[in-house]
């Protein structure tokens, strides 16, 4: 018994060592479903927020002359830069929430609760920050076009949301691969983030213009909640999937595969003693 046994101790090695280089279940295992799981925390969260803010700007009202009498109501322009400002400041909320839900999944699949803190707290501040202000800059010239070029409505929300929600996805990549430490992954995580991000925009875009097409999904913000609920959860959802598909590094990082290495390390002389041992039938040394 005892002289098939260290070829069994070589082949259970060999099997883990094989094991770590393709990544190990049990880490890369982990981190997709951490990934997955933050990602549908994000959306349901960015949700819950957005539907207290979506409409928290009032669009301004002027006066207006209607036979003979002055009446105060919003015009285009205050409609659309109230619209504008609801819609960055919503976007800016999904911003933050996928931002720091991909950071802290990066530190979580890494086992560090200091990582997971820091890329946490530098998702939220990237996704909010530079989300909400890109979309700030650019969704009055989307409404603008959409308005001129009524049949293209559909092309122009997808570009819109393309490229706005895209850009989520993008920093919410870049706090993952800092949450995790593997750094040379952040081009990577980057563009799968923009990928999914951008996938999920398109989705919901066709889903609303077949399945709902009274809440006005191509508008920076659908009129109905099914709607708004949808798009958090695919762009959300979308970024995460991307990233846990393409983002994650062929290998665990060091401080897993030091771990790893160093558990079997531990248990490999407590083997070698009861293989020696007369209870096991091995021969005595």
């Amino acid at each position: 018994m005892s002289v098939n046994q260290p070829d069994v101790a070589r082949d259970d090695v060999s099997s883990s060592s094989r094991q770590d280089s393709h990544g190990g279940w049990p880490w890369f295992g982990r981190a997709r479903w951490i990934l997955v799981f933050s990602g549908l925390i994000a959306g349901a969260v960015a949700f819950g927020i957005g539907e207290k803010t979506h409409d928290l700007v009032p669009a301004e009202k002027v006066a207006r002359e209607l036979q003979g009498s002055t009446i105060m109501e919003p015009n285009w322009a205050t409609a659309t830069a109230a619209a504008t400002r609801n819609a960055a400041l919503t976007y800016g909320v999904l911003g933050l929430c996928l931002g720091a839900g991909l950071g802290i999944a990066g530190g979580l699949a890494r086992r560090s609760t200091p990582r997971a803190a820091v890329a946490g707290v530098l998702g939220a501040i990237l996704g909010a920050g530079l989300g909400g202000g890109l979309a700030r800059l650019t969704l009055f010239r989307f409404i603008e076009a959409r308005d001129i070029y009524n049949d293209q409505a559909l092309l122009i929300s997808l570009g819109m949301h393309g490229l706005l929600w895209g850009m989520l996805g993008v920093w919410a990549g870049l706090a993952f691969a800092i949450g995790l430490g593997h750094y040379r992954r952040i081009p990577p995580a980057m563009t799968s983030g923009l990928i999914g991000a951008a996938l999920g925009s398109l989705a919901y875009d066709f889903i609303g213009a077949a399945v709902l097409p009274m809440a006005a999904t191509d508008e920076p913000l659908a009129v109905t909640w099914v709607a708004r609920l949808l798009a958090c959860v695919l762009v959300s959802l979308g970024a995460a999937l991307a990233v846990a598909a393409v983002g994650l590094p062929v290998t665990a990082p060091a401080a897993e595969r030091d771990e790893a290495g160093s558990g079997r390390s531990a248990t490999a002389p407590e083997a070698a003693v009861k293989d020696s041992s007369p209870a096991s039938g091995g021969a005595p040394g």
